[in-house]
């Protein structure tokens, strides 16, 4: 699987890496893995990513190893003889670098896990059944005899950690166990990186998720749990968007909860969905993707211009509705379905 674009590795001098807007911890830890090692061993790396970081993410890289783009970096993006895009595989989730990576002349290649792939790069390697692209990047490194050093592996740790939230979503596999345990062995420290990711939250933000599990509705006795957060709230908590980030993995550890909707307004009037379900309840990348998002089966993503309160309604009345048919199918024969 790794033959021709280990080659091209091996080939280029002038690598750009870059991952979506509003990088995570998968994104952000896959590129730095790679970017390091390909520093390593001689090439001209460069990172530009479409947003800023967040702050619980920023531990992981030195000043200047990230840059975040604006048009004066667009020279550095076409001098590029090798453009690598992680963990997206649509180009619009490149944001204001969309267009510009896209006339980069230099080669093109995506490594990536999300199902329902555009027509993307020169050269992909997207494997939706993979719980992370760290996971990915790991077996990329392993193929050209990389030298996992604790660089390259505190990254990668904390890309698989944040991809399965901690191990506990439902595309946790062995295969993610093998690879962290592999970087432990490399260097990565489990309680560190989980303490740096995890328990880092500060007073503001803290402020935020109580007003926000303050104000929970529940629909379907319980299995729907949604929340709103607006313009308003980030503002009397003085924090930004990016804080709001894993309140749906606080909520969706309510009892009985089967989906999770989080609606935040963005800065532009615009809108953004974050959806998680458990199990088969609910395949929430194809309500994303009703509305120009997309994502995982149980966890995804919308950005849209439309305000909030109009995006939020039709948002759930596409849930109810799924839902609503679910209940209202009956158990096969001798079976048993999910109840919603």
């Amino acid at each position: 699987m790794w033959t021709h674009m280990a080659e091209a590795l091996r080939r280029g001098e002038r690598f750009l890496l870059t991952t979506h807007v509003n990088s995570d911890g998968d994104g952000l830890g896959s590129e730095l893995a790679l970017g390091r090692h390909l520093s390593a061993i001689g090439k001209d790396v460069t990172i530009i990513n479409p947003t800023v970081t967040q702050q619980r993410y920023a531990f992981l890289y030195e000043d200047g190893e990230v840059l975040h783009y604006d048009p004066s970096l667009q020279s550095r993006i076409e001098a590029a003889d090798v453009v690598i895009v992680l963990d997206i595989n649509r180009w619009d989730r490149l944001g204001e670098m969309t267009d510009v990576v896209r006339r980069a002349g230099g080669k093109k290649i995506c490594i990536d896990h999300h199902p329902d792939p555009e027509t993307f790069g020169d050269l992909d390697v997207i494997v939706p059944k993979v719980s992370a692209t760290g996971v990915l990047v790991y077996d990329l490194l392993r193929s050209m005899g990389a030298e996992i050093s604790d660089r390259i592996a505190g990254p990668l740790y904390v890309a698989v950690l944040t991809d399965t939230g901690g191990f506990r979503f439902d595309n946790t596999d062995d295969r993610v166990f093998d690879v962290a345990a592999e970087l432990v062995r490399a260097g990565a420290r489990p309680d560190d990186l989980y303490r740096r990711v995890y328990e880092t939250n500060s007073p503001e933000r803290m402020q935020l998720l109580g007003e926000t599990l303050s104000d929970l509705t529940y629909e379907f006795d319980g299995a729907l749990v949604y929340f709103s957060i607006t313009d308003d709230m980030f503002r009397r908590c003085n924090v930004g968007r990016d804080e709001a980030d894993g309140f749906t993995d606080v909520v969706r550890s309510a009892r009985g909860s089967k989906v999770v909707l989080a609606f935040i307004e963005r800065e532009d009037g615009g809108s953004k969905v974050s959806l998680r379900s458990k199990g088969s309840v609910l395949n929430v990348s194809e309500i994303a993707g009703m509305f120009g998002g997309g994502g995982h089966v149980n966890a995804s993503g919308i950005s849209n211009s439309r305000p909030l309160p109009l995006l939020r309604d039709d948002v759930l009345a596409a849930v109810r509705g799924r839902l609503n048919d679910r209940r209202d199918r009956k158990p096969a024969s001798g079976g048993e379905t999910d109840s919603a």
